[in-house]
């Protein structure tokens, strides 16, 4: 190995992934055919977002030497943050045929199966991992975000203590129990985990998005919902989305029944106005909390930029329907004509709150296109409702109430076809 290449080995090491990736192109200059400068290059380049030429450089360190597991378990590595998942596993798994005894293999296959939902396969590519080095902290870090998926939330809190009582200073074992304190409805406690990882590795999103719940979590009802969002977290995106449809058609059945029978009423309309709160608190909680953090002096540094975009747009959303009440007051407007043009207008908070919880690219570009299109398609009612009566011509009242009805049921559309988006997934 040259001097050059145990440089970038070193620089790579200290996380300086610029300055490794420079000497690994030194290195390369005089040697272009040497398969480990390649993979290490990619990894470098992974590391700073240029995710094309680091496929590049690990497809050719396979091309060079085809028989090297580091070479197929980069790629595998790159793949994964293009988040093409199918390619990656089958390029780990090609790396562990070559090196049965491939640790970092196992653990790159739970991390894998971790980002497809796959809990139980996850947990045991971890086990799988540690058969092999029982003290190894990635997999032992993965076998407890598997464990805490599988609602074993006593088995993760006890792999963690043992990573922390094997490496004190290790931020993913922190950020991990951090993770479990929450679960087990404890955020203060959660919060100093968070806080000792972001202190070990300020780079940490993991630790990073934890405090933002930890210092939500502060509101005992946002606290009960971060368990339900932990909760539903733990099931796949099809699985969430039946549990979503089962609560509507369980509120419309409640529903019916509360209207063609008089004397269960008393007991349903509770649970029917409970479940509409509940629902809405889903949709706007943790949105709503990301706005308070937001205006917080220390809170504002913990949202990332996407929850900071996404408070704003919250904010714009539930200033409009301010807007459309004191419209309504000055023309003299009927209080309930104008009272239900600022309610269309608060509906699109609901749509409105998800687009920064997509992904970047066409899910949050057609979540957009999803706000646009409610927003017109409330537009002449709204306008027509501000109006006071004698500004309202008589033939648009059969169109307003068209639109009404039309822009109920679109809303509700939008909250299924929202949910759907927050769990596409867009490849690089």
């Amino acid at each position: 190995m040259s001097v050059m290449l145990q440089r970038a080995n070193l620089l790579f090491q200290q996380e300086r992934y610029s300055d490794a990736a420079d000497a690994a192109r030194q290195h390369l200059a005089s040697m272009p055919e040497d398969a480990a400068a390649h993979r290490l290059l990619a990894l470098c380049l992974v590391n700073q977002g240029q995710l094309q030429p680091a496929t590049e450089h690990a497809q050719q360190a396979i091309a060079l030497n085809p028989t090297d597991p580091y070479s197929h378990y980069a790629l595998a590595v790159v793949l994964l943050r293009r988040k093409h998942l199918p390619e990656a596993l089958a390029a780990v798994q090609r790396a562990i045929s070559i090196d049965p005894g491939f640790v970092e293999g196992y653990a790159l296959v739970a991390q894998i199966r971790l980002s497809q939902n796959r809990w139980q396969e996850a947990f045991e590519a971890a086990n799988q991992g540690l058969s092999l080095d029982p003290d190894d902290t990635t997999c032992l870090n993965l076998r407890a975000m598997a464990e805490v998926k599988l609602g074993r939330s006593k088995d993760a809190a006890a792999t963690l203590n043992d990573t922390l009582h094997r490496n004190p200073d290790n931020a993913w074992a922190h950020a991990n129990q951090g993770w479990v304190s929450l679960e087990q409805g404890n955020p203060k406690q959660a919060a100093q985990h968070f806080k000792e990882a972001l202190r070990l590795d300020p780079n940490l999103d993991w630790a990073r998005a934890g405090v933002v719940e930890a210092l939500k979590a502060r509101n005992p009802i946002y606290r009960w919902l971060l368990l339900y969002f932990l909760w539903m977290a733990k099931f796949s995106g099809q699985a969430r989305f039946a549990i979503l449809i089962g609560g509507y058609f369980g509120y419309r059945f409640a529903l019916n029944a509360a209207d063609k029978n008089p004397n269960l009423a008393p007991f349903l309309w509770p649970l029917i106005v409970a479940y509409i709160i509940f629902a809405l608190l889903t949709w706007l909680g943790s949105p709503l909390m990301n706005l308070l953090l937001r205006l917080h002096p220390l809170g504002r540094y913990a949202l990332s930029d996407d929850q900071r975009r996404g408070a704003n747009l919250t904010a714009v959303l539930l200033l409009l329907p301010c807007i459309v009440l004191m419209t309504g007051l000055a023309l003299g407007s009927p209080f309930g004509q104008y009272g239900l043009a600022a309610l269309l207008v608060l509906l699109l908070a609901l749509p409105g709150s998800a687009i920064y919880e997509c992904d970047e690219g066409w899910p949050r570009n057609v979540a957009w296109l999803v706000l646009a299109g409610l927003g017109l398609l409330a537009s002449p009612a709204v306008l027509a409702l501000t109006l006071s009566p004698e500004f309202l011509p008589k033939i648009l009242v059969g169109f307003v109430v068209l639109s009404l009805q039309t822009y109920g049921w679109a809303v509700l559309a939008s909250q299924f076809g929202m949910n759907y988006l927050i769990n596409a997934s867009v490849r690089k």
